[in-house]
């Protein structure tokens, strides 16, 4: 079959239209308005996020143009024209064709959004945009054998449907493991990137079930031998994933970290995305003064040695500690002095343990917000808060105002006490012992 005459008459090309007004709607729709809040400039997140609502009517489209390829060619017996003809290579040319066309229809959405966002391209960008390609060859291959063997009439919306569904679907109900092996692709954080095991689990089931497929619907002497391979080549693609899949939670496990930082300071040093733009050596002199001034009032043990940016840290910075903080210093960075304070005094509490008593937390943290001079901002936040009831701010703001007269000794002590209680039946990371 010639070039030009598969052009005119694959599905996939008469289908190209209707995919660019598609692609062109999700983006404009469901993508752009979204954009601001994406963040940082990380092309991985910006490919993954584009894909992850696109994917479900492209599987199934893919699926359905595929199937009504495979019945055209069935009747018109074109391999049956010459011994030249073979089946497999006229499968696979029209097959090429409607893999070009659904990879650029799958591909168009995220390059739109990295130019949208100035975002460059790479390496981990490029890895997570094969997923999807990757699947689309399992879905057309799926649609072409189905097509062989049923009327398109039938198959092709029933297959597109079917394929809608079970994908679609598998992101809103429990266990989690069909989300991860359906096909979906799910936003990573900045910095962030899938593990390599993420790249078998989400693709194996996919290509599976059209080998499989394939290899009971396509002609064959051995029919016996065929179904049992099918049967065996299913079940490992769906038994493999499964199995790793199990026991993950809601999002699919990442690497971490991968981001440019830029550092300044020893006391603490302060690291942050270098794409931020921020002065680093300023920013470590402002989150120093306001770490001091903590310290000395006895709101945290030490002075931490490193303070990172909560955006783009590694796995193994992802819990903050007595030496080492995790905070929103972009946001805090691009605000007054109140916004890097109030950050900072927030994190300075709440790292004590997993699970506190907020209502008995209010007060250390109200004590620690009136020594770094931000307690307006967070009486402001406590107002906002749906569980925080508008009568409990008079005994807060009394009880702190009682205490600030004590001694210093004694509100440190108090302020201890409070956060024991606060932690009380919870897993206690830090005790917060006075510092001086």
């Amino acid at each position: 079959m010639r070039t030009t005459t598969l052009l005119r008459t694959s599905a996939a090309v008469r289908t190209a239209p209707f995919l660019a007004a598609g692609c062109a709607y999700f983006f404009f729709v469901s993508i752009q308005p979204s954009l601001n809040f994406l963040g940082l400039d990380w092309p991985t997140r910006a490919v993954t996020f584009s894909l992850s609502s696109t994917l479900p009517p492209v599987y199934a489209l893919t699926a359905a143009v595929a199937c009504f390829e495979g019945h055209r060619l069935r009747k018109l017996r074109t391999w049956g024209i010459g011994p030249a003809r073979s089946e497999p290579a006229i499968a696979a040319r029209s097959l090429l064709a409607i893999l070009g066309v659904f990879a650029v229809a799958v591909s168009a959405v995220p390059v739109v959004t990295l130019i949208t966002t100035g975002s460059g391209i790479d390496g981990y960008a490029l890895a997570a945009l094969a997923l999807p390609l990757v699947n689309i060859a399992g879905y057309a291959l799926l649609g072409y054998s189905v097509g062989r063997r049923i009327n398109a009439l039938y198959a092709a919306p029933a297959l597109a449907v079917s394929v809608q569904l079970l994908v679609g679907t598998s992101v809103s109900y429990l266990p989690y493991w069909p989300r991860h092996i359906s096909g979906i692709v799910e936003p990573v954080g900045f910095g962030e990137t899938f593990e390599p095991v993420v790249f078998l689990t989400t693709t194996a089931a996919t290509v599976a079930v059209g080998l499989a497929v394939a290899l009971i619907c396509l002609p064959t002497a051995r029919r016996t031998v065929a179904v049992a391979a099918a049967l065996s080549i299913a079940a490992v693609g769906f038994l493999v994933p499964y199995r790793i899949t199990a026991n993950w939670s809601f999002s699919a496990p990442t690497v971490a970290g991968l981001a440019d930082t830029t550092c300044a300071g020893t006391a603490p040093k302060v690291c942050l995305p270098t794409v931020a733009g921020v002065d680093a050596a300023a920013l470590q002199t402002r989150v120093s003064g306001v770490l001091t001034t903590l310290a000395n009032a006895g709101a945290i043990p030490q002075v931490p040695t490193s303070v990172v940016e909560i955006k783009g840290a590694a796995k193994g910075e992802r819990s903050s500690s007595a030496a080492f903080w995790r905070v929103n210093l972009i946001g805090a960075a691009n605000g007054n002095e109140k916004d890097l304070a109030f950050a900072l005094t927030m994190q300075s509490v709440n790292w004590f343990c997993s699970n506190p008593s907020w209502e008995t937390m209010h007060y250390s943290t109200y004590w620690a917000m009136k020594k770094s001079g931000v307690d307006d901002r967070y009486l402001k936040w406590l107002r906002s808060e749906p569980e925080f009831k508008t009568a409990q701010e008079p005994q807060l703001t009394a009880e702190v105002g009682r205490v600030l007269k004590l001694p210093a000794a004694q509100q440190k002590s108090w302020y201890q006490d409070k956060i024991m209680q606060a932690c009380a039946g919870s897993t206690m990371k830090f005790r917060p012992t006075a510092a001086g």
